[in-house]
């Protein structure tokens, strides 16, 4: 029933039964892989959701986390947990 698609610097594109758009992403200037980013998205979406947070919100923390993880060397960024996503 809802539907996200990662556009890399593009953003997101986002459908679900009554609503579609596509939300900007924020430039990133200090990436240093990409690697892990998508994983992040999704965890970052999934803990939104099972949080009970809106659309809105829940694909602003996805967002986060995925922009936490471009900014790391690893694949998974050592400051990814729940109060970095909820700040």
């Amino acid at each position: 029933r809802r539907v996200f698609i990662t556009l890399g610097a593009e953003g997101v594109f986002y459908s679900t039964a009554g609503d579609e758009g596509l939300v900007d992403a924020r430039p990133v200037t200090d990436a240093s892989s990409t690697s892990g980013a998508g994983d992040a998205f999704l965890a970052g979406l999934v803990y939104s959701r099972t949080c009970g947070h809106g659309l809105e919100r829940s694909i602003g923390i996805a967002m986060s986390a995925a922009r936490l993880t471009l900014g790391d060397e690893t694949n998974v960024a050592a400051r990814l947990n729940a109060a970095e996503l909820e700040a």
